[in-house]
């Protein structure tokens, strides 16, 4: 079987200043083709440690990917690191500066020193072109393996995947048949619980992949084999075992659940947030088409905009305080009124890190949630930094009006 992996060049991958995706994007790439990527590796722009690591990787893997460091300043090091690990050299490639040149001239910038240096390529390496940035790529072969060096770039990288490299692959490699996956997304359940019940009752045989990804309030359950009768089989299994916690058989967000029921039923729903601050009505309009359904929210953070906006009693205020289950229930009932909804979300929550006591911990939160039969009201206490805890609670509330809706 072809092996793929790796390596991303580039302190700011490492320092926390930019999120490095590229793994996850070449991985599905590869994946559609049958090709697992069995390694990721990220180090900084340090001489020795790309070396490091591409010694590594091609003494392993038979397709490896370099990312990042193509640039034409002088930390921009990779084809020099590569070129040491393999005891190469490299030449200016004239078609490659010329290339370098017209994308500076077609987009109206001065062109940067340092043009010549980007348009050094290994001896023996094939350029590729770049359809969208300055940067060349380069396809190396060597002892049986392939290199392919490419710009770090999001954007560029992508393009270049889909521009050469896939095409390459396709035309040189026997690939194998992509393995069949099976998705289920599940909330109301974590992981562990999950991993013990799939053990427990056997739901999943040795020649299926299960593989996780839990996220504050749902986990994603994948079944993944080359053997398609056992995977139906074991999916079927799981499905019925499962059933009650399962909210999608696709890779999908609950919000893009919700709106599909919602627009199947012809009903609205309205939010009313202060803990969270706006971030379920942010997630509800991520989805395309949400203006069918979603008629709006109020940020009600301060108390005086919780009884203005939401009639909100100020006896209960006082009473019970604004985290408390009168004020989530009022809040609920309040936008439903105010925004004619049939579902009506209030949440209200000691978010922290400050703010909470005894009787009142950081990450309790109520959810109340209006419908047309009534209203239920729950009580959590999450776990987590300030953000965590913002976002369980808005899984939770949707999770909440997924179970209604169902």
């Amino acid at each position: 079987m072809t092996t793929a992996e790796i390596i991303t060049t580039g302190a700011e991958l490492l320092n926390g200043s930019v999120t490095n995706g590229h793994a996850r994007v070449l991985g599905s790439m590869l994946g559609r083709l049958g090709i697992p990527l069995v390694r990721d590796t990220t180090v900084i722009d340090d001489p020795a440690l790309i070396v490091s690591a591409i010694k590594q990787a091609v003494a392993k893997s038979d397709l490896v990917f370099i990312t990042g460091g193509l640039g034409p300043t002088q930390d921009d090091i990779t084809r020099e690191a590569l070129c040491e690990a393999l005891d190469l050299k490299m030449s200016l490639n004239p078609d490659v500066l010329e290339h370098i040149n017209k994308r500076y001239a077609q987009s109206g910038s001065r062109a940067m020193e340092g043009r010549e240096r980007q348009a050094m390529v290994i001896d023996g390496a094939d350029a590729l072109l770049n359809p969208v940035g300055s940067a060349p790529g380069q396809r190396l072969d060597h002892q049986g393996g392939t290199i392919f060096v490419l710009p770090g770039p999001p954007s560029e990288f992508i393009s270049m995947m889909q521009h050469h490299v896939l095409e390459w692959i396709a035309q040189h490699l026997l690939v194998g048949a992509a393995p069949v996956e099976k998705v289920f997304m599940l909330a109301g359940i974590g992981e562990s619980e999950i991993v013990n019940r799939l053990r427990d009752h056997a739901l999943v045989g040795s020649d299926i992949e299960v593989a996780f990804c839990a996220m504050p309030g749902r986990v994603e359950l994948r079944l993944t084999s080359h053997n398609v009768v056992a995977l139906e089989q074991a999916a079927l299994q799981v499905a019925g075992h499962f059933g009650e916690h399962v909210y999608s058989d696709r890779r999908m967000a609950m919000e893009q659940v919700i709106g599909e029921k919602l627009l199947a039923s012809g009903q609205t729903l309205g939010v009313a947030e202060s803990c969270t601050g706006g971030l379920l009505g942010g997630r509800l309009t991520c989805v395309p088409g949400s203006s069918t359904w979603f008629k709006g929210g109020i940020i009600s953070y301060a108390d005086e905009v919780k009884v203005a906006l939401l009639g909100v009693r100020e006896s209960d205020l006082q009473e019970h305080g604004s985290v408390s289950c009168p004020v989530a229930e009022q809040m609920a009932r309040g936008v439903c009124e105010k925004l004619g909804t049939d579902f009506g979300i209030g949440i209200t929550g000691v978010a922290g890190p400050d703010g909470g006591s005894p009787d009142k911990p950081v990450g309790l939160v109520y959810i109340a949630l209006a419908m047309p039969s009534g209203i239920e009201v729950q009580e959590d206490t999450f776990r987590g930094d300030r953000e965590m805890i913002r976002e369980s609670s808005v899984q939770r509330a949707m999770s909440q009006l997924w179970r209604a809706l169902a």
